[in-house]
């Protein structure tokens, strides 16, 4: 066979195999991703006594009531890299009712607030507090 011939069939092989090769790469880049379809978040589960409950078996949810974006996600994700079962991640939806939202500033005076088991803190003589 001659050279030239060689070289001809071998480009022509070569060329079909990257035609074939882009049309099925563009088929799966352009195919819609397929839907997430996973059990209900909420799922009962009957347990009979002495039966062991693993981190799986439990569905964590985490919802941030903040104003700093994206910790619930976060948060969630470490929990589901510890291995227990993927519930909701986002912000809360509304305050629910029956819901008080306690002041969380730890020199609060409040007497169910952070501050109470605090022990009071020693001002130096000389010093500002």
């Amino acid at each position: 066979m001659d050279t030239r011939l060689k070289s001809l069939v071998t480009m022509l092989g070569l060329g079909a195999l990257l035609l074939v090769a882009a049309l099925w790469g563009w088929a799966a880049v352009s195919k819609p991703f397929p839907e997430r379809e996973g059990p209900a978040v909420c799922v009962d589960r009957a347990f009979a006594e002495g039966d062991p409950i693993r981190r799986g078996d439990v569905t964590i949810s985490v919802l941030n009531a903040g104003t700093r974006n994206g910790l619930a996600g976060l948060t969630l994700d470490l929990f589901i890299d510890a291995g227990f079962a993927e519930g909701q991640s986002g912000n809360v939806p509304g305050v629910p009712a029956g819901a008080q939202r306690r002041d969380l500033d730890r020199r609060s005076p409040a007497p169910g607030g952070p501050a109470r088991g605090c022990p009071a803190r020693r001002r130096r003589p000389g010093r500002a507090p």
